[in-house]
């Protein structure tokens, strides 16, 4: 039964609650209890992290120096726009810069970065726009540092992503893996090869412990007169710790630390430890020096993955072997070691793939024939790099041949990524299975490797059928006629809201600035188990409405696209209408003449045309503006105004229209009356005018605004003005992400991410 105990520590440094840590004396000096300082802060300090963001950029960790020339040793995350620097802990810089407090978009189901980042002890971020407002100081010359830097400039000199594949095993430095390398290694399934783990502390001990026997082996009285093998404990231990802190951190790294030093505590003994106790006992004890970090993607899968291979070669133990009637010739001996390592592979994959999908909302199919061909290859990389990463301060000549060797294998494993991921179906977005669900079916798959008996028995078909009801309820949920359901999505300082309509049907209206798509939209769709969407709306084609269309066409699949009928001469539209072609979706220029009919989701209309549309009968769906042509498709008021009609209940998106929209759909005599309101241009002082409120009077509105935004968007008079008409304004910048729900009988309710869990909305 020990597996029982083992899962119930496993569970308790998963759910370990305890207090989130605290902003440091020096960052809440300079915050002032706001969320950001008012003026720029002189920074200057040594990086110790430095990973790629989008396009050009760089987000690095500094070990604050000074700040306001005021000596401080605080951490704090700097984002830089664009730079040509290839940076390295142990650099040194200075720059001027805000901070403001690190705080996540808001939404449901997210990573809580604000936490994510507490855990890492950085609780502030600045940023850089150009690259000449950071000014480079000398590097710092810490033992660690140079030997990360003479790593990494070997690693440079042999040039190619198989060096920066290296740099990224050894020490963990991704910042020269460029974005086509990136996506082939995520897609074959080998993206957790890149992470320091297991597999490295276990091969840094075992050449130890081989290293002191064999050297103690020279010389017979150390073996008669000393235990060697405590010697080798204590020296494998040492080397752990040392490469740790070389190869930085990261739960994994912590992860096998610990059950290294388990291994090694149990050498000195003299006697076999207990994986299971010591898996357990260090998620307890990770779990205790990070609270909160059984939430992280990263805790998950290095723990299960580790687990599934340990209660499996317990249970192989546990069974009688069947008796040899004769040797075994070597190749059979290998087809058995080839099978073996491709159940294993296999197993992991069942194990860890449920936990992949919730996180990221995409599993490799591919992955298991990629991990069974890239780990001898990995391995062989790992011994060569750590030799050189040793040799090269005593031996240049040698460190380089061996960091070249381990680039030659890493471009092997490249070109393995790249062939994996091009194969069909290498790499698919899923449903994110949901908390319970991703439970229950990775549970299923370790239920498969205990020993055969009634426990197994009872276990699987219960874990099966639970998993069968998790199904089922989600599809219910997906499809179910009864309800509306309506996402404001918190995007910072833009706009993104989805409409899941009865039945199914899926509009998302406006999908937020660049890069939101990815990071924001795509993410609360596959929550909600969306993979189509039937209308993907751009209320104008401003670049914090519109600017992640291109995104959510590429990664799901669109019925159609619907922009304000409007002269379109922009980049935005050119690259819109690229993407719309090549993906073969169609594209309607709508106006409040152009109603639109219903919709046959497998029907495809002919590609982009301006032909009116017939007017339909009330549908649940109504065009209330613009007029045709009466704007460029990007101005602000020539957004599109929709309503959405269920049970009695109307919800109206806006877009960015101002008072002189505001004016002409109040003096066209339309129906404008509507429950809840998408406030227009996130509550700028030119909109939300007085006769507009009295046409809509809205009893709850919601604003999409950024939390500190330059606009000072909703502005003060605007949040006054629709207090008093008796509307509930949530903020997305204060409450995060709204889900308004509208039932079959007309009653609403609100869900907000912060505050009160659930609101009955008026």
């Amino acid at each position: 039964m020990s597996w029982i105990v083992v899962a119930l520590l496993f569970l308790g440094g998963q759910w370990w609650s305890g207090s989130a840590p605290s902003p440091p004396p020096g960052i809440e000096n300079l915050l002032q209890g706001r969320n950001s300082t008012t003026d720029a802060v002189a920074l200057r300090g040594r990086v110790v992290d430095a990973a790629p963001t989008y396009g050009r950029g760089m987000r690095l960790t500094l070990q604050l120096e000074a700040a306001n020339d005021v000596p401080c040793t605080d951490l704090v995350s700097v984002s830089l726009r664009e730079t040509s620097t290839r940076w390295r802990t142990g650099d040194r810089l200075e720059l001027r810069t805000k901070l403001r407090r690190i705080l996540g978009f808001g939404n449901f189901g997210e990573l809580d970065w604000g936490a994510y980042n507490a855990r890492r002890g950085i609780f502030v971020a600045g940023y850089a726009w150009r690259e000449e407002d950071v000014t480079v100081l000398p590097a710092a010359d810490g033992l660690v540092d140079r030997l990360r830097r003479g790593f990494s400039l070997a690693c440079e000199r042999v040039g190619g992503q198989g060096a920066e594949i290296l740099e990224a095993l050894i020490i963990g430095d991704r910042t020269g893996i460029n974005e086509p390398t990136s996506v082939a290694v995520r897609d074959a399934g080998l993206a957790h090869f890149l992470a320091i783990s297991g597999s490295h502390m276990a091969l840094l001990v075992v050449l130890v412990v081989w290293l002191v026997r064999a050297v103690s082996g020279l010389h017979a009285p150390i073996l008669e007169r000393f235990d060697v093998f405590r010697a080798a404990a204590v020296l494998a231990s040492l080397a752990v710790l040392a490469y740790a802190a070389v190869s930085g951190g990261g739960v994994s790294v912590a992860r096998s630390v610990c059950m290294a030093l388990a291994g090694m505590a149990a050498l000195w003994r003299g006697r076999p430890g207990d994986a299971l106790r010591a898996l357990g006992a260090s998620a307890v004890v990770l779990a205790w020096a990070m609270p909160g970090v059984g939430e992280e993607a990263g805790f998950h899968l290095s723990y299960l993955a580790v687990l599934a291979l340990v209660m499996d070669a317990r249970r192989r133990r546990g069974q009688k072997p069947d008796q040899p009637t004769q040797p075994e010739s070597l190749p059979r001996k290998a087809v058995e070691f080839l099978f073996e390592a491709a159940r294993l592979t296999v197993v992991c994959w069942l194990v860890t793939s449920p936990i992949v999908g919730y996180h990221f909302q995409r599993i490799s199919l591919v992955a298991p024939l990629a991990n069974l061909l890239a780990a001898p290859l990995v391995s062989a990389i790992v011994v060569s790099g750590i030799a050189g990463l040793v040799v090269l301060p005593w031996s240049p000549t040698l460190g380089h041949w061996a960091v070249l060797f381990g680039a030659f294998l890493s471009d092997l494993v490249v070109r393995l990524s790249v062939w994996c991921a091009s194969l069909p179906s290498a790499a698919t977005t899923t449903p994110a299975p949901g908390a319970w669900l991703a439970a229950v079916l990775s549970a299923l798959a370790l239920g498969c490797l205990l020993p055969a008996g009634r426990a197994r028995r009872a276990l699987v078909p219960t874990l099966a059928m639970a998993a069968a009801i998790l199904v089922a309820h989600g599809y219910h949920a997906r499809y179910r006629s009864d309800r509306l359901d309506v996402w404001f999505a918190s995007v910072g300082q833009g706009d993104a809201a989805i409409v899941r309509r009865p039945g199914g049907e899926v509009w998302v209206v406006d999908q937020g600035p660049p890069g939101r798509g990815r990071m924001v939209v795509g993410p609360l769709l596959r929550r909600a188990w969306i993979g189509r969407v039937d209308v993907l709306m751009a209320s104008h084609l401003q670049s914090d409405h519109s600017g992640a269309i291109t995104e959510i066409l590429e990664e799901f699949d669109v019925g159609e696209v619907w922009l304000p009928n409007g002269p379109c001469d922009s980049n935005a539209f050119r690259r819109l209408m690229a993407v719309a072609r090549e993906r073969d979706v169609p594209v309607r220029f709508v106006s409040r003449e152009m109603v639109a009919a219903p919709f046959a989701t497998t029907k495809k209309v002919p590609a982009p045309t301006e032909d009116s549309l017939p007017r339909a009968p009330h549908l649940g769906v109504e065009v209330l503006g613009p007029r045709a042509g009466e704007n460029v498709c990007d101005d602000n008021d020539q957004s599109l105004v929709v309503a959405f009609d269920f049970a009695g209940r109307r919800v109206l998106f806006t877009g960015d229209i101002e008072a002189i929209a505001e004016g002409r759909l109040v003096t066209a005599g339309l129906d404008l009356r509507a429950d809840v309101l998408k406030v227009p241009h996130h509550g700028s002082r030119t909109s939300s005018t007085e006769g507009f409120l009295v046409a809509v009077a809205p009893t709850l509105a919601v604003a999409s605004v950024g939390l500190d935004n330059q606009f000072h968007h909703p502005a003060p008079e605007v949040e006054a003005r629709y207090a008093a008409h008796g509307a509930r304004l949530l903020r997305t910048d204060l409450y995060g992400a709204v889900h308004l729900t509208i039932d079959a009988d007309g009653s609403m309710a609100t869900t907000v991410f912060r505050g009160a869990a659930k609101d009955a909305a008026p």
